[in-house]
């Protein structure tokens, strides 16, 4: 995802994946392609902490039954 300079302006796309290949899909320009990228932003941010949420979960089920077996 990301600003792309073409000609004289800058244009904020959207990469998307479809049928296993990458497509960039034109969102805009000026304060719209603003929001649209503070959007995606926020929406990255999220999935990186709900990952991390996730791997922090794994990694302690993992020491719970680490700890189970050694019993």
């Amino acid at each position: 995802m990301g600003w792309e300079t073409r000609g004289h302006g800058r244009y904020y796309y959207r990469k998307v994946r479809r049928r296993g290949r990458v497509h960039s899909e034109y969102i805009g320009a000026g304060w719209i392609a603003d929001m649209a990228a503070d959007a995606d932003e926020l929406d990255r941010q999220r999935r990186q902490l709900e990952a991390a949420e996730w791997r922090a979960q794994v990694d302690h089920d993992r020491q719970q039954m680490a700890a189970l077996v050694q019993v």
